[in-house]
């Protein structure tokens, strides 16, 4: 197995279970998306939200490119619904994963933009490591929120769940 079967695993995993909680959160009651929890962001869709945006920054930094939210469909827009947010995370995944497996094919830099590290560059291991260890964090906030809100069951997001699912990646 090389480095970029491995993160077209991850990415798919990591959208597909951000696709479920989203699944999962359109149970919910009118409003209760938007009841701050206390955890993260503070709301549910706060929550999704910003993991998603970040996939966006993360692809940019992968890239080489600043992070302009005026590339993408309108941020905002999309940000303010359970319906946009699944539009948004198409299109994030979709440009993550255009930017980092590429950069594992070819063999990833000993450093990787990222404009909010120490001299803005991080070490690419450690900035592979921020893409999902950021995207796991949030997930399990959610998890947490939509248990908080009543979802019952909750989602189960693990990898095992995730190759049952028969999905590609």
């Amino acid at each position: 197995m090389d480095c970029a079967e491995l993160i077209r695993f991850q990415l798919a995993h990591s959208t597909w279970a951000i696709g479920e909680i989203i699944r999962h959160a359109r149970t919910l009651p009118p409003g209760a998306i938007e009841e701050n929890l206390g955890i993260g962001p503070g709301s549910l869709r706060e929550n999704i939200a910003h993991t998603v945006e970040a996939m966006l920054f993360f692809g940019e930094n992968f890239a080489g490119r600043d992070f302009d939210p005026a590339r993408y469909t309108d941020v905002s827009r999309c940000s303010a619904t359970l319906d946009g947010l699944a539009e948004l995370l198409s299109i994030a995944s979709a440009r993550l994963a255009g930017s980092v497996v590429p950069a594992c094919e070819r063999g990833l830099p000993d450093r990787v933009m990222w404009p909010n590290a120490e001299h803005g560059r991080l070490p690419a291991p450690a900035a592979l490591a921020q893409v999902f260890d950021h995207s796991t964090l949030h997930r399990a906030q959610c998890v947490n929120m939509l248990k908080r809100l009543g979802v019952s069951p909750v989602p189960d997001l693990d990898p095992m769940t995730f190759c049952a699912a028969g999905l590609p990646w």
